[in-house]
């Protein structure tokens, strides 16, 4: 394909990337799976269908072991990957330290810099000493001096001006350059700072010795403090609340430049083929990232075909001048390259019309599927039982309104804090609102964003921004010479500007926050509220000036940034985890408030994400969810028995009551963690106590109501690992392990079922790419069918290698493929995993035509609704449970040749499960669903590519 081509492509169809992946395979990077591990299961995953391997970050970290999102440098791949070269040897313990020509501070695991203008106060401790000894002639003195002098006259860290930061760069250099000579040369001037070194570190016990140090601290940049503190007076954003990832402003260009710079080089080279976006909700303006996103992928991908041809120079120019006004002239953001974002959208909402991606990673996708296999039918009965449990009736929006005000009240306290001395300083300028104190309209936000609909509105995200027009004289856009700029309109990079629509809406959201708030606040003055209601909507008053245009909408511009970091770790971190009614549901994206969902929900939705977002990811699982398919798929079978189910919660608990223990007056565990323990059992048996007892602690931890990760209750801690150890102990609790058992047997072939049919997302040809890991969270698609999320988290997944074996991977270690660990649930998952897959693969031409465009979707008759699962609808087969029947699963032979298979659930009475085991069912009979379709042949695969 040509420059030329691809310009023509864009403008024929710019909602569509220039190239789509077929199938995504997640791998988790890290020690245990380096590069070249990943490089040994290509084949592998090219015989599942997989086109494009979808990668963990793998960019340099800032330690060793990491996850890959704790990014430190985006310039450099992450060396324990067999990326680059290990790092520099290990510092010496204790607080400060000489490395070479350099003085830092080691703060636990954290090492900081200290300023060369203090290094003045290192060096120069006992100068005297040092000039009795050497004399104040010697050479190596007279060296050490100049230095300081030097040191001390570099322009202060608080420069702007661009030549005297230059100046101060090379002085700063060349000063570490002759300090380094002088200690290699001089072994008396080395020992005597090394001595002064030690001095500033003090003497454990003499509280006085440590005088100098805090006097060097205090001169620094950074401020030393308890961790606890950053809660309430932290002064930068954070990656939510963890200190050590702290946000960097994409919006400015060169910030975005060297941020980007590797990725745009991997791009040019044809390694990357399409990004994934998390935490887009965190940005200044993602609609603008997302544009100059996608402006430098494009002319870095137009780059290496360029210079592939091996003619002529290459003019960012020559591409920007066609692309820039077709961009901003368009209905639809151009997207040439493959770009999806993690965005959790709630109930109702629209991915922003603005944003130039294909779509969501699949977490409303993941929802969608997963709610079809939920009885909706049964509600009522699964919400009386929980009420019994608890004896109350929990709502679940209560329940993420209260989260969401702890969150806002402990670890993002000091954001809230910001927030409200920005607005005080706004209503101190003017005499309608100069009354409101800083503690109400503290107040006002907390219950604002508590009561918050969505996760962020994006009021302001087209007006102008921070970065300057693009091709400004920084260098060509995309160029390694220079910044990426954003899409002002002086350089053309424009793009679609949210609709009147769209901006309605967000102010609606606003409006339904503050009515909610000023019902919760009587005690607040309705015109606080509404004063901030019209900060938040961008309403300048009458004669406002420029800057105070400027500094309100910088102000909502931050608080969209707050609103989402607080929902996450409301809603999914906090309120997940304590409202326990049917957890299957209870996983990010999802609303465990609506219980399960229609099969017509399920295809209008689909045919909403065909009209709209053809080329979304499809997930069933991903590295955030907190429970597996085949877990999810048990715990929803109870959806089913709710009365079968209900007794035999309370045999457990009769059963288990001698296990509780008492602390401070009350029953450890709750009630309301002792019925998670239960369902996770169902969920994920064959479970051992080290492990279930790991996630026991995790989900308490996480609720934040008995015990938390910030302030841990070891009694508490105690208490739940005991009763966990305890009533998996045979000695002490046969008999409940043994209603345990019956219970599990008759719900299991169920669940298998229901994992065998979550495999449809790979058969629609509207939603083609299905998310799996290969050393993913251990919380889908992972080493066993009872996945959870724990502290751990990460496991190796086995796969087969050349010779028949199985391989973990990056372990090394192999067993036979026939002999799973985990039972015949998995094998026959295994048996159906890669035909579906495969399914997919040989019907791409039904679905893209020679463009890769997908095809509309043809009218769905009789016929091929029964290849849903169960879950609801008018005419939905759905399993005979209400009596615990037995269920005998099989697969029948091919109807026809080169046909489909289609695989049947016969579910009977006990008394006549002999007379009619085998017989092949007719019609739609109920607790008979047809599951999906597995073709006989597949397709010789290509090699994946990195995504």
């Amino acid at each position: 394909m040509t420059v030329d081509a691809i310009i023509e492509r864009l403008a024929k169809d710019p909602g569509q990337p220039l190239r789509v992946p077929r199938a995504t395979y997640r791998v988790q990077l890290g020690p245990d799976l380096t590069f070249d591990d990943a490089a040994d299961v290509a084949d592998y995953l090219s015989a599942l269908g997989v086109s494009d391997v979808y990668t963990s970050p793998f960019l340099e970290t800032s330690g060793a072991g990491s996850h890959g999102y704790d990014v430190a440098d985006h310039s450099r791949f992450r060396a324990e990957l067999g990326g680059g070269a290990q790092y520099g040897a290990a510092l010496d313990a204790g607080q400060l330290a000489r490395q070479g020509g350099r003085f830092v501070l080691r703060y636990y695991d954290t090492v900081l810099p200290i300023g060369p203008r203090s290094y003045a106060r290192i060096l120069g401790l006992r100068l005297e000493q040092l000039n009795r000894v050497l004399g104040a002639e010697h050479p190596a003195a007279v060296e050490l001096k100049s230095i300081m002098s030097l040191l001390a006259t570099i322009p202060v860290r608080t420069e702007t001006d661009p030549a005297r930061l230059a100046a101060r760069r090379r002085e700063i250099e060349g000063a570490r350059a002759r300090l380094e000579a002088l200690f290699e040369d001089s072994a008396d001037v080395r020992d005597f700072v090394d001595a002064n070194v030690a001095i500033f570190n003090g003497t454990p016990g003499d509280p006085r010795s440590f005088d100098m140090l805090d006097a060097l601290l205090d001169a620094q940049v950074y401020r030393l403090a308890y961790w606890r503190v950053a809660g309430e007076e932290i002064n930068y954003r954070r990656f939510f609340d963890i200190n050590e990832l702290a946000a960097i402003r994409m919006e400015v260009p060169e910030v975005f430049a060297a941020a980007h710079r590797l990725l745009f080089r991997l791009i040019r080279d044809g390694v990357v083929t399409g990004l994934r976006v998390d935490h887009p909700d965190g940005l200044y303006r993602p609609a603008e990232y997302f544009r100059r996103l996608q402006r430098g992928a494009l002319l870095e991908v137009c780059h290496g075909l360029f210079r592939s041809a091996g003619t002529g120079e290459w003019r960012d120019q020559d591409v920007l001048a066609r692309y820039d006004p077709m961009h901003a002239a368009g209905a639809v953001p151009a997207q040439p390259f493959y770009l999806v974002a993690e965005k959790i959208l709630a109930p109702g909402e629209q991915l922003p019309e603005t944003w130039a991606v294909a779509g969501t990673t699949g977490d409303d996708f993941l929802d969608l599927l997963n709610g079809i296999f939920v009885d909706r039918t049964q509600a009522r009965a699964i919400e009386d039982l929980y009420a019994r449990v608890l004896r109350a009736r929990p709502n679940f929006g209560e329940t993420v309104y209260e989260a969401k005000r702890l969150i806002m009240d402990t670890s993002m306290a000091s954001e809230l804090n910001m927030l409200a001395h920005r607005l005080n300083r706004i209503s101190e300028k003017h005499r309608s609102s100069r009354d409101f104190t800083l503690g109400s309209l503290r107040r006002a936000l907390r219950e604002i964003i508590a009561a918050f609909p969505v996760y962020r509105t994006y009021l302001g995200d087209d007006e102008g921004s921070e970065a300057g027009p693009v091709g400004s004289e920084a260098g060509p856009v995309g160029s390694e010479a220079g910044p990426v700029g954003s899409e002002g309109a002086e350089g053309g990079g424009g793009g679609k500007t949210p609709s009147a629509q769209a901006t309605d809406r967000d102010r609606e959201y606003i409006a339904r926050a503050v009515a909610a708030a000023k019902r919760r606040m009587p005690t607040v003055d309705a015109s606080t509220f509404d004063w901030v209601q019209d900060i938040l909507s961008a309403k300048v008053p009458e004669g406002g000036s420029d800057a105070d245009r400027a500094e309100r909408r910088d102000f909502v511009m931050r608080f969209q940034q707050i609103t989402g970091p607080t929902t996450a770790k409301g809603y999914e971190d906090t309120a997940l985890y304590r409202y326990n009614r049917l957890v299957s549901l209870n996983e990010v994206g999802g609303e465990p408030s609506r219980f399960g969902t229609t099969l017509a929900e399920f295809h209008a939705a689909n045919v909403e994400r065909a009209r709209d977002t053809p080329y979304a990811l499809s997930a069933t699982s991903t590295h955030d969810t907190k429970r597996g398919e085949d877990t999810r798929g048990r715990i929803d079978v109870r959806s089913e028995v709710p009365h079968e189910w209900r007794a035999a919660v309370q045999r457990w608990q009769r059963l288990n009551r001698r296990h509780r223990v008492t602390i401070d007056g009350r029953q450890a565990p709750s009630a309301n963690e002792e019925y998670l323990v239960y369902q996770t059992l169902v969920g994920a048996w064959p479970i051992d106590a080290e492990r279930l007892s790991a996630y026991v602690l995790k989900t308490a931890r996480e609720a934040k109501q008995n015990t938390s990760w910030t302030t841990a209750s070891p009694k508490w801690d105690e208490a739940l690992t005991h009763f966990v150890e305890t009533i998996l102990d045979e000695g002490t609790s046969a008999e409940f392990l043994r209603d345990l058992r019956e219970f599990h047997a008759k719900i299991a072939p169920f669940g298998i079922l229901n994992s065998h049919a979550r495999l449809l997302p790979a058969a629609p040809p509207d939603h083609h790419r299905v998310r799996q890991r290969l050393r993913g969270v251990d919380g889908g698609a992972g080493p066993r069918p009872g996945a959870l999320r724990t502290p751990r988290g990460r496991e190796p997944v086995r796969v087969p290698v050349a010779g028949g074996a199985a391989r973990g991977a990056g372990d090394g270690r192999a067993r036979s493929p026939a002999a799973p660990a985990h039972g015949a649930a998995r094998r026959d998952r295994r048996i159906l995993s890669l035909p579906a897959v495969v399914h997919r693969r040989g019907r791409a031409g039904l679905a893209r035509d020679d463009a890769g465009r997908v095809s509309r979707r043809p009218r769905v008759g009789r016929r091929e609704r029964r290849v849903l699962p169960h879950g609801g609808g008018a005419h939905a087969a759905r399993p005979a449970l209400r009596r615990l029947r037995r269920v005998d699963p099989h697969v029948a032979r091919p109807h026809r040749p080169g046909g489909a298979h289609r695989a049947h659930r016969h579910v009977h009475d006990e008394p006549r499960a002999r007379a009619r085991a085998g017989a092949e069912p007719r019609g739609r009979r109920a607790g008979e669903t047809a599951v999906s379709g597995l073709p006989s042949g597949r397709a010789k695969p290509g090699s994946p590519r990195v995504q």
